[in-house]
């Protein structure tokens, strides 16, 4: 059995709201590692960099409150214009989720920049990562078997699912 994992979720419809971007026409991609040739550039990665659980103690029912860092990697090829291109992705990608809540997230919102330069590689790049912090919730679901604990695949938020 295969499970959706919010997370995931989460990191694509990100990626959705971020793929018609005019400078980084399309090219978005759902992982860390994904290979930057100059056909590939500008472009946008999308992943998670980390994700805190904590058991809520006032709920009624079993639930898990996630906070999770959701990066924003812009990467474009080093040219004399590099600051411009970087800082043209950044305001595209923060105008496309600005007031934008994912389907089941509580909070979410641009909690740190940061724009970097690289030579290692085939091609110089500049970099603009954009780290949105992010907050949802989770039921836990407890089968039959004492000592085993599963996680619901779908988030319960204010009656809907995640």
């Amino acid at each position: 059995m295969s499970v959706l994992h919010a997370r995931q979720t989460i990191r694509e419809q990100v990626a959705q709201l971020i793929t018609p971007l005019t400078t980084t026409a399309g090219r978005v991609y759902t992982t860390r590692h994904h290979r930057l040739d100059q056909s590939k550039l500008p472009c946008l990665l999308v992943y998670i960099l980390e994700e805190n659980v904590d058991r809520s103690a006032f709920s009624k029912f079993r639930t898990l409150e996630r906070t999770l860092i959701l990066r924003i990697e812009g990467a474009a090829r080093a040219t004399s214009d590099l600051d411009d291109t970087l800082d043209s992705i950044g305001g595209e990608v923060e105008y496309a989720l600005g007031g934008q809540l994912p389907a089941g997230v509580e909070e979410f919102y641009l909690q740190n920049v940061q724009i970097d330069y690289t030579s290692e590689g085939d091609v110089p790049l500049g970099v603009i990562k954009m780290d949105w912090f992010c907050r949802y919730r989770q039921t836990i679901a407890q089968p039959e078997e004492a000592g085993d604990t599963i996680l619901v695949a779908n988030a319960v938020l204010d009656g809907g699912t995640f």
